[in-house]
């Protein structure tokens, strides 16, 4: 990382690892030369989630990663700028990504991502959504570092913008497309709540959002609910029920 997650008006998560067993935190503010606030440390250790809260809506700010007095990650390219209010009409810019991580170093994945960077310039994005498959071949820990995280961690697009994912088989395997055990669901926050809009699915596995005057609904289209094995396109599941309620 770092990576973004859970945007909402007045509040983001920051998520990284470090290599090294640490308690960090994140220091933000409205200047990258003055990050005048701070979050409290960590629990410690490799993995770190930060929640940065009482933030004001459709504001920009910096932030970087810090171990004690030491910076350990941040420059003026670590930013984010918190949700418009609801109905805002303000222009919604998002990424949408199918299959991108599809293997370390590969000439196409790295040749889309450098397309669209070049083809948005300095333009903000509101908002990066996964559609599934976002880590060949069975979606383990080391595959979404190598053929996701090495890919796109360095690039300002995963420090600027929220990613909004959801799984799709290469994410599950025989085994966890029932228990849903998996890294995704470590690595990604669990949205179910209806902390970013929308009616709260009480689910990890599908979430809706708003931003701005644009409502977005995420679907897990692939794992089996456990109660009757339910899939997507039985019309009686839990998810289908929730997603009716929300539209």
């Amino acid at each position: 990382g770092p990576y973004l997650q859970l945007r909402t008006q007045s509040s983001i998560q920051v998520r990284f690892s470090t290599n090294s067993w640490c308690n960090a935190k994140v220091k933000y503010g409205l200047n990258p030369n003055n990050l005048d606030f701070e979050t409290p440390n960590t629990v410690g250790g490799l993995i770190h989630v930060v929640d940065i809260l009482s933030l004001q809506p459709k504001t920009k700010y910096y932030y970087a990663i810090y171990n004690g007095a030491v910076k350990l990650e941040g420059t003026d390219q670590n930013y984010f700028i918190t949700t418009q209010p609801t109905g805002d009409t303000q222009k919604v810019k998002v990424w949408v990504t199918g299959d991108c991580g599809t293997a370390y170093q590969n000439p196409n994945q790295i040749g889309v991502k450098n397309k669209f960077l070049n083809y948005v310039g300095d333009e903000y994005m509101d908002a990066w959504l996964l559609l599934g498959d976002n880590a060949y071949d069975n979606g383990t820990q080391l595959e979404y570092q190598d053929n996701f995280f090495n890919v796109y961690q360095n690039d300002r697009i995963m420090k600027q913008t929220t990613i909004y994912p959801v799984p799709g088989n290469h994410d599950y395997n025989e085994t966890t497309q029932i228990t849903h055990e998996m890294p995704y669901y470590d690595i990604f926050a669990n949205a179910g709540a209806g902390q970013m809009g929308g009616v709260p699915s009480l689910h990890k596995e599908y979430y809706s959002y708003t931003i701005g005057n644009v409502h977005f609904v995420a679907l897990d289209s692939y794992g089996k609910e456990t109660e009757n094995n339910y899939r997507l396109s039985d019309t009686l599941s839990p998810q289908v029920v929730w997603l009716k309620a929300d539209l």
